[in-house]
C-alpha cells in the first residue's frame, strides 16, 4: 500500500467522520446489526480460516472468538443508545444557577492494531466499541494471521462503507509509513516491544493512546485450595491457543504441603485435555519457528518436570512442566510450576516481576485471598477460577503498568472509544452579583460562609 493510497483513505474517512453521520446512535446501532449478520453467515469460513492459521479446533475456535464477539455484539446493540444519552448531573454550589451534563464525544479517526493469537476476537471487539462510540475506524491486522484477515477483510466490505471502516495488513504498510497520517485515538493489543514503538508515534503527535499488553500472570495456589478444581482450570486456562494467551497463567506458586498432589492431579488434567487435540492433529500451533525456537529454549534436562516432546515441522510442542521460570513472558504451552513456604514469601516472588495483566489465587483462605489482592497490583484477578474474566462483558479488561493501559469491554469499551464532555447550560433569568467583581470585603466574608473555607 503506497502512502498515497493510504492518505487518501485517511481523508476520505476523515471527510465521512465530519459529516457526522457517525455521531447518530442509531446509525452505529444499524450498521452492529448488519455486523452481527454479515458474522453469522460468515461463522463456517471463520472457524475453518482460524484451524488454517493457528490450527484451533472448531470448539476451541467457537468458545475463545466467535462466541464472545457475538455476546459483545449483543450487549452493545442492546445498550447503545442508553451509552449515547446526555446525562444529568448535579451542580456545585458555584454552579446552582446552571444545568451541567456529560455526553460521550466520539474521538473520530481511529486506529486499531491486532494482534495474531486471537485474530477473530482480539479485531473486532475493539472495532465494536470504536463503531457504537461513532468513530470511523483503520484496522491493522496481523501478518501472521492470512487466512482470517481475508474473511474479516469480507464481513468489513460486506458491513461498512469503504471510507467508515477500512482494513489494512502488516505486510501492506510499515508501521513507520502507518503515522504519516494523524489519527485521533490509537487502540493497539501486543506485545510490549511494539507497543512502545506505537506509544512513541503517538506521543509524538500527541495522540491518545490504549496500550493492552501482558505480561507474567501469576497463580498462587495455596494449601486450603481445592486441587482437583485448581489443576482442573490451571490446565484449560494454559492449553487453550498452546498457552498463546496474553491472559494465561505465565506460571505457578504452589505452597510446599501440596505441591506433590498438585503436580501429580495436574499432569493427569494436562495428558486428559491435550491427548485427543494432539492425536487428532488439533492442538493448537506456535505461530512461527521463531517464537517456536524462543519457546523450546525454555526446556532442559535439569528444569524438566513434565512433556517436553516437540514437532519442530509441525510447530507443534506439547503441553509441558518445568520447575524453572523465565524473566520473560512465557506464551506458551510450557507451565512453570514453583513452591513456597508462606504468602508473604509468594508476594514476594511475584513483585519481582512487573505488574500483571491477570492475577489468579486458588484458596479457600479469605485473609490469604485478601493479602494478595491488597498486595499484588494486576489488570484484573479471578479467585478460584482462570481467563474467566474476559468472558464476562459486564467486566473491564485491561492492564495496569507495563500490562497496559486503559480497559475495555461492554460499556468499558463504548467510553474507551470516547471523550465524556462536560456541558453547562447558564441561567438567562437567575444571577446573582456575589461571584462578579468588586471584590467587597462583605462578598468575601459571604463566599468564606457559604463554602465553609
Amino acid at each position: 500500500m503506497s502512502n498515497d493510497y493510504l492518505l487518501d483513505l485517511f481523508s476520505k474517512q476523515k471527510k465521512f467522520f465530519d459529516s457526522s453521520i457517525t455521531k447518530n446512535p442509531h446509525f452505529c446501532k444499524m450498521h452492529l446489526i448488519k455486523l452481527k449478520e454479515v458474522i453469522i453467515a460468515h461463522r463456517f469460513q471463520i472457524l475453518e480460516a482460524l484451524k488454517k492459521d493457528l490450527n484451533k479446533s472448531e470448539n476451541e475456535s467457537f468458545i475463545c472468538e466467535y462466541l464472545i464477539v457475538m455476546n459483545e455484539l449483543k450487549y452493545m446493540i442492546k445498550k447503545i443508545k442508553s451509552f449515547a444519552k446526555k446525562r444529568r448531573v448535579c451542580s456545585s454550589l458555584t454552579t446552582i444557577f446552571s444545568k451541567s451534563y456529560i455526553i460521550n464525544q466520539p474521538y473520530g479517526n481511529v486506529l486499531i492494531c491486532s494482534p495474531w493469537n486471537y485474530p477473530f476476537q482480539l479485531s473486532l471487539i475493539p472495532l465494536i466499541g470504536a463503531i457504537a462510540s461513532g468513530n470511523t475506524a483503520f484496522l491493522l491486522l496481523s501478518d501472521q494471521t492470512p487466512f482470517i484477515n481475508e474473511v474479516i477483510k469480507s464481513i468489513v466490505h460486506d458491513t461498512f462503507e469503504h471510507d467508515y471502516v477500512s482494513v489494512i495488513t502488516k505486510n501492506e504498510v510499515a508501521y513507520e509509513n502507518l503515522f504519516d497520517v494523524k489519527y485521533d485515538f490509537v487502540f493497539f493489543t501486543g506485545s510490549k516491544n511494539v507497543g512502545k514503538i506505537i506509544a512513541e508515534k503517538c506521543a509524538s503527535t500527541l495522540t491518545p493512546y490504549i496500550p493492552e499488553l501482558g505480561g507474567k500472570c501469576p497463580c498462587i495456589v495455596d494449601d486450603s485450595s481445592n486441587l482437583e478444581k485448581a489443576t482442573r482450570r490451571i490446565a484449560r486456562g494454559k492449553l487453550f491457543n498452546a498457552g498463546q494467551t496474553c491472559v494465561a497463567p505465565d506460571y505457578v506458586l504452589v505452597h510446599e504441603n501440596v505441591y506433590e498432589p498438585f503436580i501429580q492431579l495436574l499432569k493427569t488434567k494436562i495428558e486428559k485435555f491435550s491427548r485427543d487435540s494432539i492425536d487428532s492433529s488439533s492442538f493448537p500451533k506456535i505461530i512461527n519457528l521463531t517464537h517456536f525456537h524462543r519457546l523450546f529454549s525454555y526446556i532442559k534436562n535439569d528444569n524438566l518436570v513434565f512433556g517436553g516432546k516437540v514437532d519442530e515441522h509441525n510447530l507443534l510442542i506439547h503441553p509441558t512442566i518445568i520447575n524453572e521460570n523465565p524473566d520473560e513472558e512465557i506464551f506458551g504451552p510450557i507451565l512453570p510450576v514453583l513452591k513456597y513456604k508462606d504468602i508473604n514469601e509468594a508476594i514476594s516472588l511475584i513483585k519481582k516481576h512487573d505488574k500483571p495483566l491477570a492475577l489468579y489465587i486458588f484458596s479457600k483462605n479469605k485473609k490469604n485471598i485478601a493479602s494478595l489482592i491488597s498486595n499484588i497490583d494486576s489488570g484484573g484477578v479471578c479467585v478460584n477460577e482462570v481467563l474467566m474474566q474476559i468472558a464476562n462483558h459486564h467486566l473491564p479488561f485491561g492492564g495496569v503498568g507495563l500490562s497496559g493501559v486503559g480497559s475495555y469491554h461492554g460499556k468499558y469499551s463504548y467510553a474507551a472509544f470516547s471523550h465524556p464532555r462536560s456541558e453547562l447550560v447558564g441561567s438567562n433569568h437567575l444571577d446573582s452579583s456575589l461571584f462578579y467583581p468588586p471584590w467587597t470585603r462583605f462578598k468575601m466574608h459571604i463566599i468564606k460562609l457559604l463554602f465553609k473555607c
